[in-house]
């Protein structure tokens, strides 16, 4: 049974479409607008001044200049705010950035692409405390297994480095680099260079090394060390 108070929710989106058309769906449930913004920058101070009960955030890969950012918020939200639902709205769910919400304690992921009839199944199971089934479908990655082999060329690709100039630089052959960067790609749900470069900055964070102090004017230390 869903509870008939009304919960507070506030929404994080670039996109003023999105926002619009949330908003139209958000009133057909037993939710209150409290306050929406564009930028993970600007949510976290409208968070500490009016709390929520239901954050709904939408990462928009291709077009988003600050998906680092909006992942270390999300994060910072399920350490400060740990009572806060999340739901997190992809316009493209790559397997390897599904896998890394899920891994910041995420439990609502949809698809924008999805049918109205499971938006309302997400919302109903937001309101009754219940894990996102539909979520759930969203195929992750297998990071966890890749070699270093192949990890190092993901690196050297995320920098702009061609299969030819890797080859050069580790002394491989171009066909080993060519065979590492398929596997990779495919191991991380990576189906295109475009959605490599979209994602690099969460890439490139993830796998810097950090010593577990949180410095001035972080929102914390690392993605890669929170599950």
């Amino acid at each position: 049974m869903i509870d008939q108070k009304r919960y507070r929710v506030a929404v994080v989106s670039p996109c003023r479409f999105f926002q619009a058309g949330i908003w139209a769906l958000l009133n057909t449930h037993s939710l209150s607008r409290v306050w929406h913004c564009q930028k993970a920058a600007e949510a976290q101070w409208y968070l500490d001044a009016q709390p929520v009960d239901v954050l709904v955030m939408s990462l928009h890969v291709g077009q988003q200049t600050d998906l680092l950012l909006a992942l270390r918020f999300i994060q910072q939200v399920r350490i400060s705010f740990p009572g806060v639902a999340l739901m997190a709205i992809l316009d493209d769910p790559i397997p390897y950035l599904v896998t890394r919400l899920r891994r910041l304690g995420v439990r609502h992921i949809v698809d924008l692409g999805q049918p109205l009839v499971m938006w309302h199944a997400q919302l109903r199971q937001i309101l009754l405390g219940e894990d996102s089934r539909a979520g759930c479908t969203l195929p992750g990655c297998d990071e966890e297994t890749l070699s270093m082999g192949e990890r190092q060329v993901v690196e050297y690709l995320i920098q702009g480095m061609t299969p030819a100039e890797i080859a050069a630089l580790t002394r491989r052959s171009i066909k080993t680099i060519s065979t590492q960067k398929g596997i990779a790609m495919h191991k991380l749900g990576i189906r295109h260079y475009a959605q490599l470069i979209a994602i690099q900055s969460v890439f490139t964070d993830s796998w810097l090394p950090h010593d577990g102090v949180q410095m001035v004017g972080e929102l914390t230390p690392s993605l890669w060390y929170y599950c």
